[in-house]
């Protein structure tokens, strides 16, 4: 595939060291519904989305953004999608943190 794109956002993964304060912030200013969870991981649902989750949270000493789950057409653009973000990466300079 020539050109695949990137259909739409599927969900997203955060991660925080205060695990309760951030799920309940999920939960009620922001009206996401909890449909799964397993000690400090939950999943989010949002009313309307056909995902079965928007938003996943895991408690984690660092705060950051885990992993995007994105959508794609097809199979067939998925896998030109990975191929091309493995050849940018290859590109990427990586930086330790001392």
């Amino acid at each position: 595939m020539s050109n695949p794109r990137i259909t739409k956002l599927r969900y997203v993964g955060l991660a925080g060291p205060d695990f309760a304060t951030e799920q309940t912030f999920l939960n009620e200013p922001w009206g996401l519904r909890e449909v799964a969870s397993d000690g400090e991981l939950a999943y989010f649902g949002a009313e309307g989305s056909r995902e079965p989750y928007v938003t996943r949270l895991r408690g984690a000493q660092k705060r950051g953004l885990d992993l995007i789950g994105f959508a794609a057409e097809n199979k067939v653009a998925v896998d030109s999608l990975a191929q091309n973000l493995a050849r940018a990466l290859e590109r990427v300079p990586v930086f330790s943190a001392a």
